[in-house]
């Protein structure tokens, strides 16, 4: 129901209240279900055999969004975002994480790019590197030699740093509307600081 109706309806019964009333109402303390949000994405991502996904396209404030719609058989969650690019289907699937992580799985992902292989050898180190979020990723390839405002780069380079968040025991990837199962690796312990390394 619209907030529009949700005021006609509450005015219709003798409540005297505006629509913006209204909408201050049902927005008021969302953190505790925006937590539970994120919780239920996070429970779901780790537990579940497997994990399918659709969109679709929405308008929304006038301009065209995409809805994911993440679920499996215990839990579904939906993402609407203006951006409908493999790269914003991965940091849907990681949640409220934001890590990076360039480990074999990251670096197998990039093997399928050959255009990037130069690239792929100046970042290849022994041990995976972890990043807590897209600054410390994106200072570390600035340094690595890699143009940051090259955006076909910086995609690539992105999705491979998501997927490498995830074990390579469990590959993780578009097969049709279905997602195979995924782990997210807990990077939180040992977090990639630059200069530290």
């Amino acid at each position: 129901m619209t907030t529009g109706r949700l005021t006609t309806l509450l005015n219709g019964i003798g409540i005297d209240i505006s629509k913006r009333q209204v909408v201050g109402l049902l927005t008021k303390g969302l953190d505790g279900l925006v937590a539970e949000d994120t919780a239920v994405l996070h429970a779901g991502m780790v537990s579940a055999p497997h994990v399918t996904v659709d969109d679709t396209g929405a308008r929304h404030a006038h301009d065209n969004f995409h809805t994911t719609q993440i679920g499996g058989e215990h839990f579904t969650v939906f993402r609407t975002t203006a951006s409908k690019s493999r790269l914003n289907f991965l940091s849907l699937l990681r949640g409220s994480y934001h890590d990076y992580v360039l480990n074999d799985a990251a670096f197998d992902y990039l093997h399928g790019h050959p255009s990037y292989m130069a690239l792929t050898a100046r970042l290849r180190a022994p041990e995976p590197r972890r990043f807590c979020n897209q600054v410390p990723f994106l200072e570390y390839l600035a340094r690595k030699g890699v143009d940051i405002f090259d955006k076909a780069a910086i995609r690539i380079l992105g999705e491979a740093g998501i997927l490498g968040f995830y074990p390579p025991s469990r590959p993780c990837g578009r097969d049709g509307d279905h997602l195979r199962r995924c782990r997210p690796v807990s990077c939180r312990q040992s977090c990639f600081v630059p200069g530290s390394h």
